[in-house]
């Protein structure tokens, strides 16, 4: 599994609301910065409430890039595969029409997520195997910068 972060690389992750945006300027950007690492004052994340929740966001394309990558590696690494809404319903419609009896609960964990501590959550990405020390040396910094 390739995780590096080369100026080739780049090239899958830069897009912005869907439209492609090729720059080399952009790749070796991207690729100086994950290279290099962020300090403090390179990090620009916002952070923003929205229906009482704290969320973080970033306008810098390149570092938004960089995140992608990241949390691609960090997907390729542990093989987490979604299930799209629409193949959810299609399995549900299969299983419904079977004829026999179901009872469906909705069930959600509220604050799922900001139960669980940076701390844990570093500890459990740093332990892992088969993520990259780059990718790892990048996260941490956002975790750094944010606590």
């Amino acid at each position: 599994m390739d995780q590096a972060f080369t100026l080739i690389c780049f090239n899958k992750f830069i897009y912005e609301s869907g439209n492609y945006i090729p720059s080399v300027n952009f790749n070796f950007e991207a690729y100086e910065l994950s290279i290099k690492g962020f300090e403090k004052s390179n990090i620009s994340l916002k952070s923003f409430n929205y229906n009482g929740k704290i969320y973080y966001k970033t306008d810098d394309l390149v570092q938004k890039a960089i995140i992608r990558k990241c949390i691609y590696n960090i997907q390729k690494s542990i093989k987490i595969s979604f299930k799209s809404r629409n193949k959810i319903v299609d399995e549900l419609i299969g299983f419904l029409k079977d004829g026999t009896l179901y009872r469906l609960y909705k069930l959600d964990i509220k604050s799922f997520f900001e139960s669980i501590s940076s701390e844990q959550l570093y500890k459990s990405l740093d332990s892992n195997l088969f993520l990259s020390k780059q990718t790892k040396g990048i996260i941490k910094c956002y975790f750094i910068f944010y606590n």
